[in-house]
């Protein structure tokens, strides 16, 4: 039996394990800051838009502010949640304590269409990288036996288990960093051409929609990152450590390079999905290998992250699955290395899918998620607070209730923004899907009842029998 505090009570938590089934694989602080840096940045790849949706000097504050305003609440509050309650289930877990099972099931299945919308982006946007290289858009066909194969080598990686999924991110980061490094070294050494005072500018196009929703895609992913304390040595010490290290190299990921760029151009043009390959060839001019080491990178970037995320996601859907809130054959995992393959297996098959749609009004609803959940993850947060003062927890977000409620009303904010700004046809796609979620849940409770029902039927007719 695994014990879980509940203050004044334990509640038991049967492990049903299999005898063959090896032990939990445990990762240090350095395997979980990158596998955190990748869960939430994985590189300045996808970025580009923020240097064209907003002028340059502001553009810039929104990149150096939101990681403290935005990321740094919810990695804090991720932090002591996580460690309060380190379980598989994450966020799930907590809300059920909170605010009992039925939220606890929006917020879970609220979190696995973010996911499937998001997984698919990162195929797609190594693709828009490889296609600006060469100058020319792949056919339907090429597309999809390249998503095939991104996504098949995946599940393949990620079955193997963390300990390899570690190592595989852990060189990742190399092959991420030195492409951008060597891009902003150069666009440095291009004296000739830079012009420092376009970082100053403050005049230019605004599309504060798509620049606050391309932003907090980019932070986003700090609550995912409770899934993994389990599956950390000496958690409560590592984990926040490792989370405040990885906000820190998440925002200098995305400055530097965004700034290199605008000192060189401020042409709309060059800050699409893709253009750092457009940059390093139309204005750099250092030869071809500058683009393809920068499309190597991008390979890399974006492998790392849909690893990272695939893994994160299916324990949690496998998690659903062991509860009842997901169809129970999704729990499977394989013997030895401990990983829920069916869970994996559906998530590369959707991804797989969505990588067959456009996505630029997809990441928009994403967005919409994403902000509901955060939202809701910070009334957790408090609730819990309120409700369970006793609590064991290892890492507590230190000041008075009011200081904390008001360092939770920046993101809190920062997401009624972002809402208010999203155009209706996303906000009513999302309302769809949460209407598709309670759905869902209508119809578990129905069939709950009706396997009660039974019982009660079969147990009667048993009663008689003996009479």
């Amino acid at each position: 039996r695994i014990r879980v505090s509940m203050g004044d009570k334990d509640l038991p938590h049967e492990a049903t394990k299999d005898a063959s089934e090896a032990p939990p694989q445990k990762i240090g602080f350095w395997s979980l800051m990158f596998v955190i840096y990748f869960l939430v940045c994985g590189g300045a790849y996808g970025s580009e838009d923020l240097g064209s949706t907003l002028p340059p000097l502001y553009s810039l504050i929104g990149i150096l502010l939101c990681p403290w305003f935005f990321g740094l609440p919810l990695a804090m509050v991720t932090a002591e949640l996580a460690t309060a309650l380190p379980d598989p289930e994450g966020f799930m877990l907590w809300t059920e304590k909170a605010w009992g099972p039925t939220a606890s099931f929006f917020v879970g299945w609220n979190i696995m269409a973010i996911v499937m919308i998001d997984q698919a982006l990162y195929p797609i946007l190594f693709l828009s990288y490889l296609e600006s290289l060469v100058n020319f858009e792949f056919t339907w066909a090429v597309r999809f036996a390249f998503c095939s194969a991104f996504v098949v080598a995946a599940f393949v990686i990620t079955l193997v288990g963390t300990k390899f999924l570690s190592v595989v991110t852990n060189a990742s980061t190399v092959a991420v960093f030195v492409p951008l490094i060597v891009f902003c070294v150069l666009c440095w050494a291009s004296t000739d051409i830079i012009e420092p005072k376009n970082l100053i500018i403050t005049e230019g196009p605004v599309d504060f929609q798509l620049y606050s929703s391309v932003l907090l895609w980019l932070y986003s992913g700090y609550d995912f990152a409770g899934f993994l304390v389990a599956d950390t040595i000496d958690g409560p010490r590592t984990f926040p450590r490792a989370i405040l290290c990885a906000i820190f190299m998440s925002m200098m990921t995305y400055l530097i390079p965004i700034a290199s760029s605008l000192m060189l151009t401020t042409d709309p043009q060059y800050f699409t999905d893709g253009s750092f390959t457009l940059i390093a060839e139309d204005l750099l001019l250092w030869g071809s290998w500058l683009p393809t080491l920068i499309v190597v990178g991008a390979m890399f970037s974006n492998t790392g992250s849909y690893l990272v995320y695939l893994h994160t996601s299916a324990t949690g859907l496998a998690a659903m699955g062991e509860k009842g809130d997901a169809p129970s054959v999704l729990a499977r995992k394989v013997a030895y290395f401990g990983t829920p393959w069916v869970a994996l297996l559906a998530f590369t098959t959707t991804t797989l899918i969505w990588t067959q749609f456009d996505f630029s009004v997809v990441v928009e609803v994403e967005t919409v998620l994403m902000c509901i959940h955060y939202i809701g993850l910070l009334a957790t947060f408090f609730k819990l607070r309120w409700s369970q003062p006793q609590l064991d927890r290892p890492f507590k977000v230190p000041g008075h209730p009011i200081v904390l409620a008001i360092i939770a009303l920046s993101p809190v904010t920062i997401c009624v923004v972002n809402l208010v700004f999203t155009g209706w046809f996303e906000i009513t796609v999302a309302a769809m899907l949460l209407l598709l979620i309670g759905t869902c849940y209508f119809a578990k409770i129905q069939l709950q009842r009706c396997g009660q029902g039974e019982e009660e039927y079969a147990l009667m007719k048993t009663e008689t029998t003996d009479q």
